[in-house]
């Protein structure tokens, strides 16, 4: 019994000691932060009232005029963040010293998760070899090839926007039809699939991509887990994607597969490349090649990367022009005239000459 009490009293004793040390490091440090709540740190309204992003701006609006450092630390749950308030040394992260700075500590498990062990999320090695890997997919060369394809999915949007105006008084969610739009154009690009989102607000591919990114498989208390603590959350096989998920885009990506080898179908695409690795990994080539799970992980998080970012873009950006006339009136003169130069057609090269367009995108304006 003794022996009991004495190991439950140590237990406590190192808990205790490892909960102080870590919400104390930037103190410790003399780095400016906000008081940690113990155990969501400085993230305490997340998922409640606010979300992460609105969290990290009021962080950096108040330690932008507080602090002469470059940067102010940060809790997101157990886990120590630098929030940069400088923007000299956001380039020297990102570009000048990158190479220290690529992991970025989130939940990633290969064997229980395995869409989850993708180039958004893997660390170390093991992402600069992926990211070699990955590189030349996304050359202007691609981009290119793949342009009359979005130049199509944008001339249907346009069809179902007169038609939706012209049949009803009510108000076209914007947000909702750019959503559609995005899950169309990577549905064909990175899969080859016509997902014909457009036509149907309930098309599977638009309905998982909801799912991926807003429903959560956990409640708060193992979120909590998965966030603070991703690597005590992989060793304990804790999954985070819904299941449902995993098995369409696993299905997906299988039948796309399948169904190209065996007809022998080559589109120039980013799933092409990816069959490509998985030939290599199959023939022994580990080194170049992915498996099937990672190739599974790569096409996910190209879907979730472009359906969620293009479609908020889009979204906010429609929604500023519709504010600002002046601004509206300005991107059309401008689209006109680069029109104009190219015989009123709209193609690659056309796009890179609308500055003002890539300005407004940005955000670069004074709205």
């Amino acid at each position: 019994m003794a022996i009991l009490l004495g190991l439950v009293v140590g237990v406590l004793t190192l808990v205790a000691w490892w909960v102080l040390q870590n919400y104390t490091y930037w103190k410790r440090r003399g780095i400016p932060h906000d008081p940690p709540n113990i155990p969501l740190g400085n993230t305490g309204e997340l998922w409640r009232t606010m979300p992460l992003a609105g969290i990290l701006k009021r962080t950096y609006l108040k330690f932008r005029k507080q602090t002469d450092g470059p940067f102010a630390g940060f809790y997101l749950y157990a886990m120590k963040y630098i929030v940069i308030t400088d923007v000299d040394f956001v380039k020297t992260v990102l570009i000048r010293d990158f190479d220290k700075f690529h992991d970025r500590g989130v939940y990633h498990n290969e064997k229980d998760d395995p869409l989850t062990n993708n180039l958004a999320t893997i660390e170390g090695q093991k992402w600069k070899n992926l990211r070699q890997k990955l590189t030349h997919t996304f050359t202007s060369a691609k981009m290119k090839s793949m342009f009359s394809t979005v130049l199509n999915v944008g001339d249907e949007m346009i069809r179902v926007v007169d038609e939706k105006i012209s049949s009803s008084s009510q108000t076209l969610e914007v947000t909702d039809i750019v959503s559609r739009f995005t899950s169309d154009v990577i549905g064909i690009c990175a899969f080859g699939l016509k997902c014909n989102s457009l036509r149907d607000p309930k098309a599977e591919f638009v309905q998982m991509g909801y799912s991926a990114l807003r429903e959560r498989r956990h409640g708060w208390l193992v979120d909590l887990l998965i966030f603070g603590m991703p690597k005590l959350a992989v060793k304990l096989g804790f999954q985070f994607l819904l299941p449902s998920v995993q098995k369409f885009y696993m299905k997906i990506v299988q039948d796309t597969i399948d169904y190209r080898m065996k007809r022998k179908v080559t589109r120039n695409d980013f799933m092409d490349t990816l069959i490509d690795m998985k030939q290599q990994y199959d023939k022994g080539d580990k080194e170049n090649g992915l498996a099937f799970n990672e190739v599974a992980a790569q096409a996910f998080v190209f879907f979730l990367a472009g359906f969620e970012a293009g479609s908020t873009t889009m979204g906010f950006t429609l929604y500023e022009l519709a504010c600002n006339q002046d601004v509206q009136d300005k991107l059309r003169a401008e689209i006109d005239s680069v029109l104009e130069r190219y015989n009123g057609k709209l193609e690659y090269d056309s796009m890179q000459d609308l500055f003002y367009m890539e300005k407004v995108i940005n955000g670069n304006i004074q709205w």
